[in-house]
C-alpha cells in the first residue's frame, strides 16, 4: 500500500491538529482547576479573618472607643480612649502572594475579594501603632472606623457564601 504524498501530509496535518487540540483543551483543563483552587484558598482565608475578629471582638473595641471617647470629650481631653493593635506585616498571606492570580476569582466574587481586602487595609492602618485611632481619636474616627468595619464584615460574609 503506497500512500501519496498528499496523504502523508493529511496525516502529517491531523496529528498536529490533535495534538494541538488536547493541548488546548489540557491547558484549560488547568487554568480552570488553578482557578478553583485559588479561589477555595481566598474564601478559607477571608473566613478565617472573620472568625479572628469575632474572636477577638473587635468590633466591641470600636464600639467602646465611641462611647469612651465621646464621654471624654465631655469630661477631659487627657481621657480619650486609644485603640492600638500590633498587625503583622503580612496578615492576609494567601491575598497578598497571589495578586497576580485575582482575577482567576469568578466574576461574580472579585470585586467583594478587592473590596474586602481593601477595606481591611484601610483599618489596619487606623489601628496600627502610629494609626488614627491611637494618635488622634476622636467619636468620629471610631464611627467612620466602624462603618469600614462592618462593610468589611458584610462583603466578607458575601465572599463565603
Amino acid at each position: 500500500m503506497n500512500i501519496g504524498i498528499l496523504g502523508a501530509v493529511i496525516v502529517a496535518l491531523s496529528s498536529a491538529l490533535i495534538g494541538f487540540i488536547i493541548q488546548l483543551i489540557l491547558r484549560h483543563t488547568d487554568r480552570n482547576y488553578q482557578a478553583k483552587s485559588f479561589e477555595l484558598s481566598i474564601v478559607a482565608e477571608v473566613e478565617a479573618i472573620l472568625d479572628i475578629i469575632e474572636k477577638r471582638n473587635y468590633r466591641e473595641a470600636l464600639e467602646s472607643g465611641i462611647f469612651s471617647t465621646a464621654l471624654g470629650e465631655s469630661l477631659s481631653q487627657n481621657n480619650i480612649y486609644t485603640l492600638e493593635i500590633q498587625i503583622q506585616e503580612n496578615y492576609c498571606p494567601i491575598y497578598f502572594n497571589n495578586l497576580d492570580k485575582v482575577s482567576l476569582i469568578s466574576a461574580k466574587k472579585v470585586k467583594d475579594v478587592v473590596r474586602f481586602y481593601s477595606l481591611l487595609m484601610s483599618l489596619a492602618q487606623d489601628v496600627k501603632p502610629g494609626g488614627l485611632l491611637n494618635t488622634e481619636p476622636s467619636s468620629e474616627a471610631y464611627s467612620e472606623c466602624l462603618k469600614v468595619f462592618d462593610e468589611a464584615i458584610k462583603v466578607g460574609h458575601r465572599i463565603i457564601k
